[in-house]
């Protein structure tokens, strides 16, 4: 019988071949004219193995999605160690978020409404992303660059929203300036809506 370790090695590779292939399919023929047979066709296995691991197409791109922030965080923290304070390093960090969510925007509106499905449910992997930014926030705290009577969890929460939301608005409109968008809604989280003068 095979150890653990390989077992669930061979079943990471089995997912990871799934999802290239397709991602491979939705880049050629559209995310919506693929079904699950055509992938289960097209990477070789079962749909009896394909269904079991993944019970739909939008877990596969969750799957894709989460992979491929996980290799991007440590090279988005490099690029923020230049910044020199909190705000900074969350304008950067969001920065290089419009730049993902544009390369990737055929497919956000599925994969964002399997996600906010499964938002409650705790099996559900994390990309990394949350914590990237809870530490930024953290960080902020302790440099007394970020309030410190709000609790980080409710911090985090708070900026999550509003990334959320600024991403739905520019998904239902393509008039919509992302990077724009985002920089707003940071300005919001930094400083809230009351009037400069006030």
């Amino acid at each position: 019988m095979d150890a653990p370790g390989r077992r669930e090695r061979k079943q990471q590779e089995s997912a990871q071949h799934i999802a290239e292939v397709a991602m491979t399919l939705f880049g050629q023929h559209g995310y919506d004219a693929v079904s699950m047979e055509d992938i289960a066709r097209e990477a070789d296995v079962a749909k009896g193995t394909l269904y079991k691991r993944f019970p739909v197409k939008e877990a596969i791109l969750a799957h894709h999605f989460q992979q491929d922030l996980q290799q991007l965080q440590p090279l988005i923290q490099q690029s923020l160690r230049n910044e020199p304070d909190c705000p900074s390093r969350l304008r950067a960090y969001f920065r290089q978020a419009a730049l993902w969510s544009q390369r990737h925007r055929a497919y956000l509106r599925p994969w964002l409404a399997y996600r906010y499905a499964r938002a409650f449910d705790p099996d559900v992997p994390r990309s990394g992303a949350g914590q990237a930014l809870a530490a930024l926030l953290a960080e902020g705290v302790r440099c007394g660059e970020i309030r410190n009577d709000i609790p980080l969890e409710e911090l985090l929460l708070g900026l999550e929203y509003l990334h959320s939301s600024a991403l739905m608005r520019w998904l239902s409109n393509e008039q919509v300036d992302l990077g724009q968008s985002l920089d707003h809604m940071l300005t919001l989280f930094l400083q809230g809506s009351e009037h400069p003068s006030c």
